[in-house]
């Protein structure tokens, strides 16, 4: 019995991530229980000490809404013997088994949305004036995001970057009024970075000040984030969304009951930290991207997850747990790695 819990499901992303875990977990012949927070740190600590006391779960599977105010509650759950696993987000306590999740700060995460950048002022001898959405500032995940661009972008002569207030992840109006604001104020800006939560708010922003303009248009502004999602392929097939990360609703929520299982079930170690690496989608590559056996732009899927294939992380040394490996003595993540050019490359394979 796996107890999971996420920060909401207010946005596409978030829903996909929930939907996919849990059919996973039905799949394996698992059960689950869930709760959702609403952003709410204060009822996701509450419900982890409620499901140490009363539900008593097999193991713990977080996303949590703080990484440093949920470590208490992991802690506790470890002192109860739950082994709790912590995705997208990391949690600060030495007894999270593992974390899950996208590397913002590596070579291999958010960075490649500024080579992006870069690529296009260098290609079109242009200016680029990048507006900054923020995801929370509360919290490292939204910084790692932040740090990760910057490391590509920061001193480029082609390259400035306006940054906006918090947004707090969820608030596509929110979103929309920065965007709106800051353009209206500074017409000088051409492009969108958006930490996550969905494109939404960038597109219905621009739209509203009428400066969401198809590629090619002398005054389109580039439109990029780190997230997969609904809104941005659809935009993406109108020709209005330049560029998305992979991160969103598939493949952490498919690596993440894997680890689970293999510490659980198998009774293998599992590494500390699961980096898996970022890929970048344009609408050249938008139906041409595989990663891992699958299409990167999850909205192509159907809308039942449980018609979702299970992705293949062998490349990298992730193994999909079956019954027919527990007892065996076969460690499917020994030869795990942190991303690096072999891991990419290889996963560039199975892109092909």
């Amino acid at each position: 019995m796996f107890a999971t819990s996420y920060l909401f499901v207010s946005v596409d992303p978030m829903a996909k991530y929930v939907n996919n875990m849990h059919s996973l977990i039905d799949r394996a012949g698992g059960e689950w229980f869930t709760f959702d927070p609403a952003y709410d740190a204060a009822k996701q600590i509450a419900w982890v000490e409620d499901t140490i006391a009363v539900r008593k779960p097999d193991a713990i599977l977080m996303q949590p809404i703080n990484e440093a105010l949920l470590a208490p509650s992991v802690d506790k759950a470890a002192a109860a013997g739950i082994p709790t696993f912590s995705w997208d987000f990391d949690t600060f306590s030495d007894n999270t088994v593992s974390t899950i999740w996208d590397h913002f700060r590596g070579d291999f995460g958010s960075n490649l949305l500024g080579e992006y950048f870069i690529e296009l002022a260098e290609k079109n001898n242009e200016q680029i004036n990048v507006f900054e959405i923020w995801g929370d500032m509360s919290v490292d995940s939204s910084h790692a995001r932040h740090e990760g661009f910057h490391s590509a972008v920061d001193g480029h002569p082609l390259i400035t970057v306006m940054e906006s207030g918090d947004l707090g992840w969820t608030s596509v109006e929110l979103a929309s009024s920065y965007v709106m604001d800051a353009f209206t104020a500074h017409p000088e800006l051409n492009g969108t970075y958006q930490h996550g939560g969905g494109n939404a708010g960038s597109i219905e922003g621009l739209r509203a000040i009428d400066r969401l303009l198809p590629l090619g248009d002398p005054d389109h502004v580039y439109i990029s984030t780190n997230d997969s999602d609904t809104s941005g392929v659809i935009e993406m097939d109108k020709g209005f969304v330049d560029a998305f990360a992979n991160h969103g609703g598939w493949h952490i929520s498919d690596v993440t009951p894997k680890i689970a299982f293999t510490y659980v079930v198998l009774g293998q170690p599992v590494p500390r930290f699961v980096n898996l690496p970022i890929f970048v989608v344009t609408p050249e590559t938008l139906n041409d991207v595989y990663f891992f056996g699958a299409l990167a732009a999850y909205p192509r899927m159907p809308e039942d997850p449980d018609l979702w294939p299970v992705l293949d992380y062998s490349p990298i040394g992730i193994e999909t747990p079956t019954s027919d490996m527990k007892g065996t003595g076969y460690n499917p993540t020994a030869d795990y790695r942190d991303p690096t050019q072999a891991m990419y490359d290889a996963a560039i394979e199975v892109m092909k």
